[in-house]
């Protein structure tokens, strides 16, 4: 079992089988990712213009997977850390 990192609305942590993991990612998971990484690697925008020109969708996508992205680099160096001692 994976935990998601969701909590539902009784206050209870999701988990999902890590074989339906697959399921969950869409064909809109894979665009979004593909939009954060070409933002990152290029350092640009998707769109002509500043951030008040990006479609909502578009900011919504690079700010969760900054997010999850340094709490992914986080527990990497936590576990690093531990595993050092």
């Amino acid at each position: 079992m994976w935990n998601t990192g969701v909590i539902d609305e009784n206050g209870n942590a999701i988990f999902i089988k890590l074989i339906e993991a697959p399921s969950y990612l869409t064909e809109e998971f894979y665009q979004a990712l593909h939009v954060f990484y070409t933002t990152e690697n290029l350092g640009v925008l998707p769109f002509s213009g500043g951030w008040a020109e990006q479609p909502e969708w578009i900011v919504n996508v690079l700010n969760t997977l900054k997010i999850e992205q340094a709490l992914w680099e986080q527990s990497e160096a936590e576990e690093r850390r531990k595993s050092s001692k």
